[in-house]
């Protein structure tokens, strides 16, 4: 059993989905963003996901995977025809191949051979075969399925088959295999690491990756469908509800909820009756509370006692007292500022308030800045007085002095001493803020509820503190306090015994229910609480059920993106697949083709899902880690790509044709020149169908197809002005030989006669006789190459080849011979001079130039074996 075909009996026992993706990587060759949306649809559809668009997955049908059968004879593929909407084709006789040897097809850009590739790929082996499009330069393009008739035969049999993109080709086209840039096993990934994978291995390696971006979107889509689980927070806890909620997931009953949400009446009844003992009713909460009434009776009393201690009876009698002390010291006051008036030059107002307080700022300012040290109002002799600043005389200074003397009496310092003991007892009295007692705004509504007699007490109290103050305030002016009531005795004692009697009564509360009860009944509590909740919240628990159930979906389906057994596979089939003899046969063909031996090293790598052989540098230790990718040109890389492909279908061992699309691009002369060769040489074991650009390439080909014996066909495919994809069975006239360009040219003159002789047109004529003159001279030319100097050298080559060297040998005939030949075509070739253009040659001049070109060929032609055989027999070789 070939790997291709165990990988396929693999996939086969994965889900159908993967089963569809790995279908899709065979044929498309890559998988898109679309095959990915699908993919998921499918996986999610898998577990019971409904999908809008009802994609359904179609497995990989293991008829329509290559596979080689015991002593089968090889197959290869023979022509292509009849085709429809196959880019811009449009030439129903399609393209043959020869069944033997090599067959190559020849174009340019753009003429229609990657149509005619495109097909190749779809029907047989090629890894990532491209999507096929109908012609969309069209203005009005009719689209549908790319449509070709194939011919082809295993062994002597004979098969054709009508081929529709739409259907799996006929599996033994599966066994050809196709080269071509897309389907190198040689591949360059982000980290510029140069991977070779056999053909298969890729398929495990794309399906992992694919399963991984699969597996991504459905973790996404997850994140975005995941239920809310804060919804049920309230009902969380160490109760029976607490824990369903935590067990809850996809499989869970709503039955079971609904079953314990149910509260019979009786236990609705015990809920309300431990909602208020435990609640308002809770003894604990109840002494807690009375004792916080009691701190705040307790702070109303200390506000009550600041309140009344201003206007204590204590307090009222000593302001009167002082009151009247005070009015007898003003009235001895008098007596002495009298005296002063008595005296003579006194002024109206002396030993007035103002005037004591004149005195005083005069002495202070003499005794401490004008006069330090000396007694008020300054010495003896030259003093000023320090108000008016005028030379005080000895009565003045006299007069002054008994001013202080009046000062000084005991009269005046009683006064001060009276007035200064007065002012604090009246000013604690006016300062009382009676307003806005208490500063607890709602105790006395509550005194009121609770205790209104004590609140009546507070009351009345208030009121004759306001009455004290008012008099107090009404009566000071005349400096007599009498007649006014003594204030009533306050309510303090019967506040401190409702305070007693609270906190005994809340410390008997604390005695009626025990932390055993109390956690006994709050757990109970607890229990009816959460399966009440829960039965308000049944909805959102049915709605949990149902996201959790989609949620398993999607983890079902994401479970099944695992890559664990593709990486386990693929590491199985690795082994098995890159044996010492497939190792071996990828270096040797690595050599073959010009791969430096630098290369020459192989290192298992595991990825995730992917197992992979690493080429690695046989360099030295210092350099031994660098990637080969950052060594090799683009031109090594494809030359490693196709020494790898070549390995694959020779160990495989089986000998049907083998396509290869452009196998030189990107590389020089010297390895297409190698490829060349060595696609000659597989030639000798198989069908060999090569395209390309590439007219060096072609030539080459041509040559060592010839030299080696290989049989080998041409086919020439080109672009006309409404069609591409026409077929000519030989090369253009820039690409055949010699003998079938003269051959042409004869063929081109007898043309040229007619149109002049015939038609009677001398401007057709004048063109074709023109552009016969430009191609006999690139025969010439190749003449020279060819049979002058026997291919020695040749353009587009690099070497020399000097064995060719032996039939060799130049005269003066042959050099005047093409010199003439290659002077007439150039005349002919170019316009000329407008004063004396050169004549156009007859039809007679066109056949006698033509004869001239034609010995001369058969001359040098003949004389190559004629001077090889003479050269030998003198003893002289290359």
């Amino acid at each position: 059993m070939t790997i291709i075909v165990e990988i396929a009996n693999w996939i086969g026992q994965q889900p159908a989905w993967v089963s569809d993706a790995a279908r899709r990587l065979f044929f498309q060759g890559e998988l898109t963003l679309s095959d990915v949306d699908d993919s998921v649809a499918m996986a999610k559809a898998s577990f019971g996901i409904k999908d809008s668009k009802n994609r359904i997955p179609v497995p990989l049908d293991l008829k329509s995977v290559p596979q080689k059968k015991p002593d089968q004879p090889p197959v290869k593929i023979t022509a292509i025809s009849e085709i429809n909407f196959v880019n811009a084709i449009s030439n129903s006789n399609g393209i043959s191949f020869a069944s033997s040897g090599i067959t190559t097809i020849y174009g340019y850009n753009g003429a229609g051979k990657s149509g005619y590739g495109r097909i190749l790929k779809k029907v047989c082996r090629a890894r990532q075969a491209e999507q096929i499009y109908p012609n969309i330069f069209e203005d009005s393009p009719v689209v549908g399925s790319a449509q070709a008739t194939v011919e082809w035969c295993s062994g002597a049999v004979g098969h054709k088959d009508v081929w529709t993109d739409t259907d799996s080709p006929p599996e033994e086209l599966g066994r050809i295999a196709v080269f071509d840039s897309h389907c190198a096993r040689t591949l360059l990934d982000d980290n510029a690491e140069v991977f070779y994978i056999p053909y298969g291995l890729d398929i495990l390696r794309d399906l992992a990756f694919h399963l991984q971006q699969v597996q991504k979107k459905i973790e996404l889509e997850t994140a975005a469908i995941k239920f809310e689980w804060s919804k049920l927070d309230e009902l969380r806890g160490e109760t029976q509800v607490g824990r369903l909620i935590a067990a809850l997931n996809h499989s869970s009953d709503l039955a079971n909820f609904e079953m314990i949400a149910k509260l019979s009446e009786e236990e609705n009844d015990e809920r309300v009756m431990l909602g208020k003992l435990l609640g308002e009713e809770d003894p604990v909460k109840v002494a807690a509370s009375m004792r916080r009434f009691a701190t705040r009776l307790q702070a109303l009393d200390g506000e009550l006692d600041m309140l009344a201690h201003p206007l204590s009876n204590e307090n009222v009698n000593a302001l009167d007292g002082l009151f009247q002390k005070l009015k007898t010291a003003e009235q001895a006051a008098e007596l002495a500022s009298s005296i002063l008036l008595d005296e003579g030059k006194a002024l109206p107002g002396t030993g007035t308030e103002p005037w004591q307080l004149l005195l005083r700022s005069a002495i202070d300012f003499a005794t401490e800045t004008v006069y330090p040290g000396e007694a008020f109002p300054g010495p003896e002799y030259d003093s000023q007085c320090v108000l008016c600043q005028q030379p005080l005389a000895a009565d003045a200074q006299a007069r002054l002095k008994k001013f202080v003397d009046y000062l000084q009496s005991d009269a005046q310092r009683q006064i001060s001493d009276y007035r200064n003991q007065a002012k604090v007892l009246y000013r604690a009295i006016a300062g009382l803020e009676l307003v806005t007692f208490p500063s607890d705004a709602t105790i006395l509504e509550e005194l009121e509820e609770r205790y209104p007699e004590l609140a009546c007490s507070i009351d009345e109290f208030l009121s004759a503190l306001k009455e004290s103050k008012k008099y107090v305030m009404n009566m000071a002016v005349s400096k007599s306090l009498a007649g006014i009531a003594n204030l009533p005795y306050g309510p303090s004692t019967e506040i401190l015994h409702i305070v007693a009697m609270i906190r005994k009564e809340a410390g008997q509360l604390d005695t009626q229910m025990t932390q055993e009860i109390r956690t006994a009944k709050t757990k109970r509590l607890a229990e009816l609480n959460a399966r009440r909740k829960l039965g308000e919240l049944l909805g959102v628990i049915s709605d949990a059920i149902s996201s959790l159930k989609v949620e398993h979906s999607y983890s079902e389906a994401g479970r099944t993106c695992s890559t664990v057994g593709i990486t386990r596979k693929m590491t199985d089939l690795y082994n098995q697949a890159v044996t010492v003899e497939l190792q071996a046969a990828l270096f040797q063909e690595c050599a073959v083709l010009g791969v430096r031996s630098e290369l020459l090293g192989l290192d298992m790598l595991g990825q995730k899902g992917v197992r992979l052989q690493k080429l690695k540098l046989a360099a030295s230790p210092k350099f031994a880690k660098i990637k080969p990718s950052l060594v090799l040109s683009e031109g090594e890389q494809r030359a490693v790509a196709l020494a790898a492909f070549l390995a694959e279908i020779n160990v495989e061992g089986d000998s049907s044709g083998v396509v290869f699309d452009d196998p030189v691009s990107s590389l020089d002369q010297i390895r297409k020149e190698r490829i060349a060769l060595r696609l000659v040489g597989e030639a000798k074991k198989r069908q060999v169908i090569v395209f390309t650009h590439d007219l060096a390439f072609a030539w080459s080909l041509r040559e060592l197809a010839e030299g080696h014996g290989v049989s080998h066909e041409e086919r020439f495919v080109f672009k006309t002005e409404d069609s591409a994809g026409n077929v000519q069975d030989n090369f253009p006239f820039e690409a055949k030989k010699i003998p079938s360009r003269v051959n042409e040219l004869k063929d081109y003159a007898a043309k040229a006669r007619k149109t002049l002789d015939a038609d009677k047109n001398f401007d057709a004529y004048n063109d074709t006789a023109r552009q016969l003159y430009r191609r006999m001279r690139d025969t010439w030319e190749l003449a020279v190459e060819d049979l002058l100097f026997n291919g020695s050298v040749k353009r587009f080559k690099r070497s020399i080849n000097t064995q060719q060297l032996l039939k060799v040998e130049v005269n003066d005939c042959d050099i005047k011979e093409i010199s003439e030949g290659m002077t007439r075509c150039s005349m002919f070739t170019h316009e000329g001079g407008a004063e004396d253009p050169p004549p156009l040659p007859t039809p007679d001049d066109l056949d006698i130039d033509l004869n001239v070109l034609a010995a001369t060929v058969s001359r040098l032609k003949n004389r190559l074996d004629e001077v090889e055989k003479r050269r030998k027999e003198n003893g002289i070789s290359a």
